[in-house]
């Protein structure tokens, strides 16, 4: 989840550079992108070390995803 917000992070700058913004990312890019490499290499070893967790990692975030869409629908979202 901590990826997918770093990533979140990069497309929101990009999108809507002058949206106002009530905290600003120090030294950004650098300091996101460093974060995004850290902790996309510790994903990585935990996939490869442990499977077990890596899987039950997946399966929260799938269920939390179903949660997200079963009571927060598009409808629910505008």
């Amino acid at each position: 989840m901590y990826v997918i917000s770093i990533l979140a992070l990069f497309r929101l700058r990009r999108n809507e550079p002058g949206l106002q913004r009530p905290y600003r990312t120090p030294f950004y890019p650098w300091v996101p992108l460093a974060a995004l490499l850290l902790s996309t290499t510790s994903l990585v070893a935990m996939v490869v070390f442990n499977v077990t967790i890596a899987l039950a990692h997946v399966g929260l975030l799938l269920l939390g995803y179903a949660f997200f869409r079963r009571f927060y629908g598009p409808s629910q979202l505008a």
